[in-house]
């Protein structure tokens, strides 16, 4: 379009190379496009650039502030707000163009909202609940502002706005894949934010609110008449709505220190209908309707069943310096970088992660930062990406590792492995039952996908673990397990040695860790005094608020020291506890049979499964 109107369109991008072009060019009519990118590793910037785009950098500190900040970038009185997976149709584009002086003149209307239309599968989306999807896009920049949570950003203006019946094309899931991972990434999102603001739930919002999500859209609203993709976007919206008050009831109950799921008959159902859900997602793959893929190279997983933290990082790092010692050098390690910036966005390439970077933990992720700064002496490559078969690549073709370890990959069904080694930890007593009623993620009968058992907090719990022991001698009598030794060895002064002893100190100890209970308990047993104990979320990141709030509970608590875990020291580098803190450091001292105290040579736990796949890869290289 030649046309050129005083408009200003504006849109947060991380990692939109395959999005951004179509984007930019339907906004051809803007005389002023505003690109605010949080990073991107791939072309975004770049193509956005070569079509005209002025492309800003700014730190992603949410979807609200993001676009508020894109929005104070823009010069023009009139401004247009698409996200980079959007369209603007020709229709609306002709419209904005043709009216564009009349809407211009009528003063009291203040912004404009068009029905968003979304495309899925091959086709779009007319029922459902989805259509029309009313949203506020173009409006006056001196009246209008994004408002709204930081996942429920709203464009709100003063005075009225006016729908027009025309439609914003959405391109938002790329396949099957795609549209359900996004649906239970954005309910933990929409739960977390629940949490914060103190709501709860019941047996009705358990129960009957899934269910009812189903039938409204799907009968109601008219979702059979969109076929199989209309039966596919209807049941995920009830697997949204069910699992976002699942994570709710576990984040209200696990932060408060209580059992962390639902308990009592009631609610015992719901491990049917979120195992069938499970089961449903296995059986695609079983299938193949969902691919799996297979690297050139030997792959080592290590995950666990159940959710919550079981030791996988230690156990990652411990396991990629004992293969290094036995010669294998340049391997990789295959992380999806949970909680980081670029794992919020499916398509974000493969990063190898750099430690002079700034902010490192909050674009890699706190654990693929930890693990590269443990392994800093082995010549070990972290590699973070959503799609752990693209990193492996990257390991596989770029920096010719010779094997990859698979980071928290029990359920990471499309990236297939040579060793699957599961974690339990025996300190996990909701093991017994599925979510949401337990901690376990899958049905029992999936451990028989695992080759090696390992054990973890085995001495802090012998009486569990050895119900676990028997547990799986029942089930799976021929495969191996064993026992993790691990303790909490020293405490460094921020990340820096030091030689002090803290049994006789009083001490706060916080942590923001899936199983933040058992880092107390640890520290307990190695004999200091708690005199206080703060639990963050999960891979939480700190903020100077959170210093002072701390530094002002030990005060309160008549504390000598603040102690927490390497992980969280990850991420309080750049803050000033005035020689207050104290990093905790867990020890692995190796693996042991459960039958006796004799420990195992590595190479006898992984057998021949690496050096037979390494001397394979050689051959049919050759071959090749």
């Amino acid at each position: 379009m030649s046309v050129k109107l005083p408009i200003s369109a504006f849109i947060i991008t991380l990692n939109e190379e395959n999005n951004i072009r179509e984007c930019l060019n339907s906004l051809s009519f803007c005389d002023e496009i505003i690109v605010v990118d949080s990073g991107s590793s791939d072309l975004t910037c770049k193509i956005a650039a070569e079509l005209g785009g002025k492309v800003i950098f700014n730190t992603f500190k949410g979807y609200t502030d993001q676009k508020q900040f894109a929005l104070e970038q823009c010069t023009n009185e009139w401004v247009l707000s698409v996200d980079a997976d959007e369209r603007v149709s020709n229709k609306l584009a002709d419209f904005i163009i043709n009216k564009f002086a009349a809407l211009n003149e009528n003063i009291e209307i203040n912004g404009y909202e068009f029905r968003r239309l979304h495309y899925f599968m091959g086709s779009f989306i007319q029922h459902s609940g989805l259509y029309p999807d009313y949203k506020l896009r173009l409006f006056r920049k001196s009246k209008g502002l994004v408002a709204g949570e930081n996942i429920h950003e709203i464009i709100k203006v003063e005075g009225q706005s006016q729908k027009i019946p025309l439609d914003l094309l959405h391109y938002s899931w790329a396949n099957l894949q795609d549209f359900f991972t996004k649906q239970i990434k954005y309910a933990e999102k929409v739960a977390f934010n629940k949490h914060l603001a103190g709501q709860k739930t019941n047996i009705f919002d358990i129960h009957i609110r899934a269910w009812f999500s189903f039938i409204y859209r799907f009968f109601i609203r008219l979702g059979f008449l969109d076929g199989f993709n209309g039966l596919v976007v209807c049941a995920g919206a009830g697997i949204f709505t069910f699992y976002k008050y699942c994570w709710l009831n576990y984040l209200n109950k696990f932060y408060y220190g209580k059992s962390r799921f639902l308990s009592g008959w009631a609610f015992r159902p719901l491990k049917s209908f979120y195992l069938w859900g499970h089961n449903f997602r296995l059986w695609l793959y079983d299938k193949q309707i969902l691919k799996k893929n297979k690297l050139a190279i030997p792959v080592i997983s290590v995950g666990n069943l159940s959710v919550g933290g079981a030791g996988k990082t230690p156990f990652v790092i411990w396991l990629a310096k004992q293969i290094s010692e036995l010669g294998i050098q340049n391997l990789a390690i295959l992380s999806r970088g949970y909680k980081s910036i670029s794992a919020k966005y499916p398509k974000t390439k493969p990063l190898l992660v750099n430690l002079q970077t700034e902010k490192a933990a909050q674009i890699y992720g706190d654990e693929p930062v930890l693990m590269a700064e443990s392994l800093i002496e082995y010549n070990i490559n972290i590699i973070t990406c959503p799609q752990r078969y693209l990193a492996g690549l990257m390991a596989q073709n770029e920096l010719a590792a010779p094997l990859a370890i698979l980071d928290d990959g029990f359920q990471h069904i499309q990236l297939e492995r040579d060793l699957n080694i599961c974690l339990i930890d025996c300190s996990d007593i909701d093991f017994k039952y599925a979510l949401p009623c337990g901690s376990r993620r899958e049905h029992l009968t999936e451990l028989k996908r695992a080759n090696i058992f390992v054990l973890t907090r085995s001495k802090q719990n012998p009486v569990i673990c050895r119900k676990y022991i028997n547990l799986l001698k029942n089930l799976y009598p021929t495969k191996k397990i064993y026992l993790l030794d691990e303790e909490i060895s020293k405490f460094t002064l921020g990340l820096s040695p030091i030689e002090e002893y803290l049994n006789d100190k009083k001490v706060l100890a916080f942590c923001g860790l899936g199983n933040s209970a058992q880092f107390f308990r640890a520290l307990e047993d190695k004999g200091l005094k708690l005199q206080k104990t703060i639990i963050f979320p999960d891979h939480y990141h700190y903020k100077t608020s959170d210093k002072d709030k701390l530094l002002a509970e030990m005060k309160n608590s008549e504390s000598q020291y603040l102690i927490t875990t390497l992980k969280d020291g990850i991420k309080l580098k750049d803050f000033d506890f005035e020689n207050k803190l104290r990093i905790a450091h867990l020890e692995i001292r190796g693996l042991k049979s459960p039958e006796n105290d004799i420990s195992i040579e590595l190479n006898n736990l992984l057998g021949s499964v690496i050096f037979d796949n390494l001397k394979s890869c050689k051959e049919a290289q050759e071959i090749d």
